[in-house]
């Protein structure tokens, strides 16, 4: 489209909503008035130019506290206003002036009611807060239309609610059946309970509720506007307004403000690339069974470190750029391999390291990336030479901390893989693992378990950087660390762990933080899966126009990966280990490794804030087919390098993964849209790292090291409420191609 065009349609708007498929943000001149009835059989259902502009929206979802143990309430009726909580508040200035606003706009409508410190009815496992309860919500009434709801009103509303969503600051939209979410989409509601037919659930951002958002800051909900560029949101002196980044444009201030040449367009999604040949593995060393030692530091080059000599031969200070070498002891002879834990302290410069068995090529690949004066930690799994001795092949010079739990040797205990489950979310009943407290974990172990490998994820909402040890209960606290993490971030990383004859993990914490547990498999005696090290080898890289897939993918796209079917690869192969990093993000968000077959889990593999590299260890099952599933909830580059398979003993092909059926976003009767506790996921929520590189940041890597001085938080963490740019235009098919495939993917229980 020319810009004279774009510049003329632009001044023609008038806030408000489109009745046609072009893409402007306003509507028809009679919207204000359409209140003849209208029914449409289903649910409420977006047009494609609005299933378009969704796809471009995007807004952290904030959901309310649990009623206990903080307040109570004296009915059982949750719709009686019978609550006490301290977090009960009025409705906030921004709820109020929204909901005068949609009165005037849309004429036949009434007003529901605001406020009411009440419980959310719709059935979570833990009582929540109603969204009115918290002074965010607005149930706008709606007539019905013969029993049924009147589409030719509330359709509209819906819809302008939902293209305008990041401008107002609305995070959920509940109507007529179905829902809108502003981190997971379009859905239908599972509970014909509460279908939402004489109302609209209308749920605002904490920003909205405070009227921080463009669409109060312009004046556009009074009508008193200045002309102005609301980040990619052009604005008129008239209130008309328009989004430039819909088009792939860019808005610059000026008098008037301007839509400025629209870069090429970027494809909606990414594509399987049908001429990329598959790349082939081979064993890097023998496969071996679990065998856990107590946590212990290997090297820790702050201090003395003469495991490690160094590239130019010496045995102290820290790792220097090229190949060090690291001496494992405490092992024995028949080990092939071990499980590590390497940080990197603070480095200088950004960079890398990759970790494989000394003496032979370095592979294309890395095990570790790292930012200036940050702590960043992942979890490596590698092979050692017959010396026992491991390269830590480094770009720049940065000191680093490695620490063991586990060795592979022929005998030993072996992995149950499970789809990917949370089992541990202290959110849910708002207790946090308190500092410097040795605290047991129930992580629903079987009985035969003595140990598991899951992802732990941090959210820290002090200003303190800090780190987080895990551990076999009824052992002496070690002196390792295995999250480390900074002031207001979410931080994650996986960890292979013994469990105490109880089948309790131990956590110990430097600073106040909530914990989220993702349990991906147990570790028993008679454990089917043994460990298979490869050589490593990157499968892919989205930022290559030769790689199996290229381009960015787009918000909600999940891509599958063969495992069983590369060249070399073993019988068997029931869980991969993989090296999976996030770049070059519009958004803070997540993706998700889990077996292809079953149902996108209500879980997380790596959480990376817009703009930066960060990298994470994967262990996940494999489908019946051998391949892996990677969901991203905001468009990004993605990058998995192999590292190893766990493959069964018997050779036998994995089973089926489970399809997991879930409510979604229910809401409950009349007044209420609040979702169910699964909503406080940190999975789906945009668990933000606050760097680039893998894993944790902090100040620290482990409990015998002093604790430092903090660093700058970075912000996107949705746990304490910041917000997000929307994702890059896509077209009108793609997005609503990603709408269908995102109603489908929703469709599982959110764990608490």
């Amino acid at each position: 489209m020319r810009l004279r065009a774009l510049s003329s349609t632009l001044t023609l708007l008038v806030f408000g909503l489109s009745s046609c498929s072009q893409a402007l943000d306003e509507p028809a001149p009679d919207a204000r008035t359409a209140t003849s009835g209208l029914r449409v059989p289903g649910a409420w259902v977006m047009p494609a130019a609005t299933a378009s502009k969704a796809a471009t929206q995007y807004v952290p979802v904030v959901n309310p506290p649990a009623v206990s143990p903080r307040g109570s309430c004296s009915s059982s009726n949750a719709f009686n206003c019978s609550c006490s909580h301290p977090e009960c508040a009025q409705a906030h200035a921004g709820t109020r002036a929204l909901n005068q606003y949609l009165l005037q706009r849309f004429q036949g409508t009434r007003s529901g009611g605001l406020y009411c410190c009440r419980q959310n009815s719709a059935r979570t496992s833990v009582p929540m807060l109603s969204v009115h309860a918290v002074g965010r919500a607005i149930d706008l009434m709606v007539p019905l239309d013969s029993r049924d709801a009147n589409n030719g009103l509330g359709d509209p509303i819906a819809n302008w609610l939902v293209e305008n969503a990041e401008f107002i600051g609305i995070q959920r939209v509940i109507w007529d059946k179905a829902f809108w979410n502003g981190e997971r989409g379009y859905g239908l509601l599972s509970s014909a309970s509460s279908p939402h037919i004489d109302h609209l659930h209308i749920e605002l951002s904490h920003a909205g509720a405070a009227m921080q958002t463009p669409f109060f800051t312009s004046g556009a909900h009074n009508g008193n506007c200045a002309a102005r560029c609301e980040g990619t949101r052009i604005i008129q002196a008239d209130c008309s307004s328009g989004d430039c980044a819909y088009y792939g444009a860019t808005c610059t201030p000026g008098n008037p403000p301007q839509c400025t040449q629209p870069p090429p367009p970027e494809p909606a999604m990414a594509e399987r690339n049908g001429s990329a040949s598959l790349p082939s593995v081979a064993a890097q060393v023998a496969p071996g069974r679990i065998n856990f030692v107590d946590p212990v530091r290997l090297a820790d080059t702050r201090g003395a470190s003469p495991a490690i000599r160094r590239a130019d031969g010496s045995m102290a200070g820290p790792l220097q750029a090229g190949v060090n070498t690291l001496e494992v002891s405490g092992v024995p002879d028949a080990a092939s391999s071990v499980w590590l834990n390497v940080a990197a302290i603070q480095p200088a410069e950004p960079g890398f390291m990759t970790l494989y068995p000394a003496g032979v090529s370095a592979p294309g690949t890395s095990s570790l990336n790292y930012q200036p004066e940050k702590v960043r930690s992942n979890a490596i799994p590698t092979g050692m030479n017959s010396d026992n001795r491991i390269a830590l092949d480094s770009l720049r010079d940065v000191n680093a901390v490695v620490d063991m739990t586990a060795y592979f040797a022929p005998t030993g205990s072996g992995l149950t893989a499970s789809h990917p489950q949370r089992v541990v979310d202290t959110r849910s009943n708002e207790t946090p693992i308190p500092a410097e407290t040795v605290t047991p974990l129930d992580l629903r172990a079987p009985a035969e378990a003595t140990g598991v490998a899951a992802m732990l994820a941090v959210i820290n909402t002090t200003d303190n950087p800090g780190f987080l040890t895990a551990f076999p209960c009824g052992t002496d606290r070690p002196i390792t660390s295995n999250v480390n993490y900074p002031g207001q971030t979410v931080t994650a990383n996986t960890v292979l762990s013994g469990l105490s004859s109880g089948r309790e993990l131990c956590v110990w914490s430097t600073e106040e933080v909530h914990l989220v547990v993702d349990v991906t498999g147990y570790v028993t005696p008679d454990g089917p899966l043994s460990y298979q090290p490869l050589i490593p080898r990157r499968l892919l890289d989205t930022r290559s126009e030769s790689g199996l897939y290229k381009n960015r993918l787009a918000a909600r796209q999940t891509i599958e990966l063969p495992i069983q079917d590369l060249a070399g690869m073993p019988d068997g192969v029931w869980a991969v280990a993989a090296n999976v990093t996030a770049v070059g993000a519009s958004n803070p968000g997540f993706l998700a490794a889990y077996p292809c077959g079953g149902s996108v889990p209500a879980t997380s593999s790596v959480n990376f804030p817009p703009d930066e590299a960060v990298a994470s260890h994967a262990l996940s099952s494999v489908g019946m087919n051998g391949e892996l599933c990677v969901f991203a909830s905001s468009r990004a580059h993605v990058i998995v390098d192999i590292v190893g398979v766990w493959k069964h003993v018997d050779g036998l092909q994995p089973p089926p993964a489970p399809v997991q059926v879930n409510d979604g976003d229910q809401g409950d009767f009349l007044e209420e849209g609040d979702p169910p506790v699964g909503d406080l996921d940190a999975g789906v929520d945009p668990v933000v790292d606050a760097g680039s590189g893998t894993g944790s940041g902090g100040s620290d890597a482990g409990a015998s090291a002093p604790r430092g001085s903090g660093q700058s938080a970075d912000e996107g963490c949705v746990s304490v409420g910041n917000s997000a740019p929307a994702p890059g235009p896509l077209g009108p098919l793609g997005a609503f191609a990603l709408v269908l495939l995102g109603m489908v993917r929703r469709a599982r229980r959110r764990m608490t």
